[in-house]
């Protein structure tokens, strides 16, 4: 038999599926090997391979290793499945980064709308089309009836994410930055904070100035849902005993 054709025979039995290589098949394979490689198997080595065929120590580093199989890469889910996609940089995209970490506290604010009496939002705005434009906001950003002092706008960004932003009207505050929390759909948009005593940062929208005098502590989410916003409103939390 040509030495090619047993070789290629031997590699199958012995690295196929099937198997079904004996010890002298694994000395012949080798042998053929080593030959092909260019190295010199002694024949000695050959016989003994072969009379040791019972003896399953003998045959220690005389079985040729299949090739591993590379495990299949795992598939990927659609990021839109786990989370928002990022939004690309725009103009306005870094002012949320700025105002919205650290005053959205999104667990408890649930908890404490979940504890009010009614079951319905304290003030549904409407969309409004003779809002003039700001500069904080995307020239197509949707306009909605005013909550006391705040500015409520929605848009959608170039890659489909929905963003709803609260700012803050008035002398002296047409350079604030908006507060601005963004979702990709199915995902629902809003802006969870929580009122503060009013000495911090005049950019940010929930302070008692702006909410005719609301209470520090007190609580509010501002949804997004279809053509119009809601505006949910807890009481401050029970001091803890």
């Amino acid at each position: 038999m040509d030495e090619a054709v047993e070789l290629a025979e031997l590699r199958r039995r012995a690295y196929g599926p099937a198997g079904g290589i004996d010890a002298a098949g694994i000395a012949r394979l080798t042998l053929l090997e080593d030959r092909l490689r260019g190295g010199v198997t002694a024949p000695a080595e050959t016989a003994r391979a072969a009379d040791e065929e019972t003896d399953p120590e003998a045959l220690i580093g005389l079985v040729p290793t299949a090739p591993a199989t590379p495990a299949p890469a795992p598939t990927a889910t659609p990021a839109t499945a786990l989370r928002p996609r990022r939004a690309p940089r725009t103009r306005w995209a870094w002012v949320a980064g700025a105002l919205v970490v650290g005053v959205v506290a999104g667990a408890g604010i649930t908890q404490a709308l979940a504890a009010t009496a009614s079951p319905r939002p304290e003030e549904i705005l409407t969309v409004v089309a003779d809002r003039p434009g700001r500069e904080a906001f995307p020239t197509e950003a949707v306009s909605y009836a005013m909550y006391h002092a705040l500015d409520v706008r929605s848009w959608t960004d170039p890659s489909g994410m929905h963003c709803l932003a609260i700012a803050v009207t008035g002398e002296g505050t047409e350079g604030l930055y908006p507060l601005i929390s963004c979702a990709a759909m199915p995902f629902s948009v809003y802006v969870d904070a929580t009122v503060t005593d009013g000495s911090g940062d005049p950019s940010f929208p929930f302070q008692p100035q702006y909410l005719d005098g609301a209470e520090a502590g007190e609580q509010f989410r501002f949804e997004l849902a279809g053509d119009e916003v809601l505006v949910w409103r807890a009481d401050p939390p029970a001091p803890q005993s």
